[in-house]
């Protein structure tokens, strides 16, 4: 459920940003998600099923049912069946903590570049796009010691 969630997000997500790329760059126009992708997603879904489903029933064989039921209690724990749990606890938390500090790296550049000085003045300058004619230059003679610039 989670596998898929995450695949409608990520398909949501790459429109949403790639609505905003400019068509001059055409090497994002063709991102997306492919086979390879799809094929990790289902990979790590079904790991992670197998893992979490697998690991608890597999605790599960090895106590005595049968003495634990006459004794009453809620669960046979020792300090050996909490070594998995505390394992799964520690890797979630540092798989959670991976994105975190990324996202405040990546933030604090951001505040870094906005405070960097370009070296003019950004309130004072002009852009604008010239739409060239559709005649090409390469039928004009050009003159000797003029240097032209071609694209």
């Amino acid at each position: 459920m989670g596998g898929a969630l995450g695949l409608l997000f990520a398909v949501g997500g790459l429109k949403a940003l790639l609505a905003f790329v400019p068509a001059e760059l055409s090497v994002l126009q063709e991102a997306g998600l492919n086979g390879w992708v799809l094929g990790f997603t289902v990979a790590v879904c079904l790991a992670t099923g197998l893992a979490c489903g697998l690991l608890p029933a597999l605790r599960m064989l090895q106590n005595n049912l049968a003495g634990v039921l006459k004794q009453g209690s809620k669960g046979a724990s020792t300090s050996g069946h909490h070594r998995t749990h505390n394992l799964l606890v520690i890797s979630e938390i540092a798989m959670a903590l991976v994105p975190l500090i990324g996202a405040g790296l990546l933030l604090r550049s951001f505040q870094h570049m906005l405070e960097v000085d370009p070296g003019f003045r950004p309130d004072h300058v002009l852009a604008m796009e010239v739409q060239q004619a559709g005649i090409s230059f390469a039928n004009f003679n050009i003159s000797p010691g003029i240097a032209v610039l071609s694209r």
